[in-house]
């Protein structure tokens, strides 16, 4: 499953979603479903953006985990 690392991206910058937003330019509610890890689709110059702003590899917005059985998605 894919999980977003916003949330530790914001508190280590200490930083607010609506600073992001206004610094980024990404809208506000998309950077909202991304940290409470809701989004469905992820545009690439979204991911972009936010690798450039935090300094960061892709690894760094998203990653990827397993379920306990070792899978990746819990609808498999």
């Amino acid at each position: 499953m894919i999980k977003s690392a916003l949330a530790i991206r914001l508190a280590e910058k200490k930083i607010k979603i609506t600073d992001l937003a206004r610094e980024t330019g990404i809208d506000r509610t998309m950077l909202t479903k991304l940290y409470y890890d809701r989004t469905r689709r992820l545009d690439l110059e979204t991911l972009n953006r936010l690798c450039v702003y935090f300094g960061c590899n892709v690894e760094g917005i998203i990653r990827f985990e397993t379920d306990e059985k070792g899978k990746g998605d819990d609808n498999a």
